[in-house]
């Protein structure tokens, strides 16, 4: 079977894209996989990482405000479009997979008129505009929320989660996890994540927290690359001086790590992309969830609003965080064992870590039929 993935622009079409590709690798069937990506966009770095074989698309962003790049944007989906009717002619493949972003709007729409089955997955409980424009012609929809089906034909929408690595859910004990990351086994964990970028804002409020609570608890941080450095320059004094909690902070968490990191934590604050909250879920933990305000259509706000409904988890909204609110939110579960417990219940009920197998299997019973 020949299989080609389409989606970028940011990690959060990407890596779902890349789960897929590796739920096809797991199945029993040989299949070739083709990776067909903005040239200048992170999927070109990444996919050719992962082991797939990458063609590049012409692509542009759109703006939120109508300018002369539009015309450019416009003329970018064209040429795209063409680069992508050249890579079907000679790949030929099956069927497609697009997992968003606006890279994917030139090969789906190539694919679906060239009669080749199509699947486009939405992550986020706000539809991504490509997403919304190419559902007219799609012949599958995979969503990652259930708020989000109704945004879409109900005759060819399939709720199925947010695809996500295979190896999320550590086969390793918690003691074993916290003894490899070099944290304390009897600690209460903290897991922050602001995404594999980090989050200036999140990470300064956790950082305040960490120097002043009186909380015996430790907190593996991954504060981005690009913030390390200022990190540990302004904070690193003020944490250790505090004796009573644990930090330690990286620049980020490796792919074998972050199974690790999930295992060994009681807790966890992040940022709401679909993906972080899709891994968190699948891994049945309760968390601290602060949306990123900028993200488009305040996608983020309505992922964790999702989350916090179930029952998986808090929303706490950047505008109103302090340190001293976070730690009082820590408090409360650190205090109420039976409260975390009820809410890391509600997180895995919600949790799909088969979401990237169920998609494959579609992608196949449609290309067979």
């Amino acid at each position: 079977m020949k299989i080609i993935l389409t989606g970028g622009g940011t990690g959060g079409h990407i890596f779902p894209a890349i789960a897929i590709a590796q739920a096809f690798k797991d199945s029993e069937s040989d299949h070739e996989i083709l990776y067909a990506g903005s040239r200048d966009g992170m999927e070109s770095k990444i996919a050719p990482d992962a082991g797939l074989t990458f063609q590049g698309v012409t692509a542009r962003k759109l703006r939120k405000v109508i300018s002369l790049d539009t015309v450019q944007v416009i003329l970018s989906l064209f040429k795209g479009y063409g680069d992508a009717k050249g890579i079907l002619k000679q790949f030929r493949p099956d069927v497609v997979v697009g997992t968003g972003g606006y890279v994917a709007a030139s090969v789906v729409l190539a694919a679906a008129n060239s009669r080749i089955p199509t699947i486009i997955v939405e992550e986020n409980a706000i539809p991504g505009r490509t997403n919304l424009w190419l559902s007219q012609w799609a012949t599958r929809i995979c969503v990652g929320f259930e708020k989000v089906q109704k945004e879409f034909p109900d005759h060819k929408t399939l709720m199925t989660g947010v695809p996500i690595r295979n190896d999320i859910l550590s086969d390793a004990t918690k003691l074993e996890a916290r003894k490899s990351l070099e944290l304390d086994a009897d600690r209460f964990t903290i897991l922050t994540l602001g995404g594999s970028q980090g989050a200036q804002k999140l990470n300064e409020v956790v950082a305040e927290m960490a120097s002043a609570t009186q909380l015996p608890i430790q907190i593996l941080h991954q504060v981005g690359d690009k913030n390390i450095d200022d990190f540990k320059t302004h904070w690193g004094k003020s944490i250790r001086a505090n004796s009573t909690v644990r930090h330690r902070a990286i620049p980020f968490l490796s792919k074998t790590q972050i199974p690790l990191a999930y295992r060994s934590s009681d807790l966890v604050i992040c940022r709401c992309g679909a993906s972080t909250l899709a891994e968190i879920t699948a891994c049945g933990l309760p968390c601290l969830m602060v949306p990123l305000p900028t993200a488009y259509a305040d996608h983020q706000t309505a992922n964790a609003s999702a989350v916090a409904k179930a029952g998986g988890g808090v929303l706490l909204p950047q505008i109103n965080l302090t340190a001293k609110l976070l730690d009082q939110q820590i408090k409360s579960f650190y205090d109420d064992k039976d409260k975390l417990f009820e809410m890391a219940n509600a997180s895995k009920k919600i949790g799909h870590p088969d979401a990237a197998k169920i998609i494959a299997e579609l992608a196949l019973e449609l290309a067979s039929s």
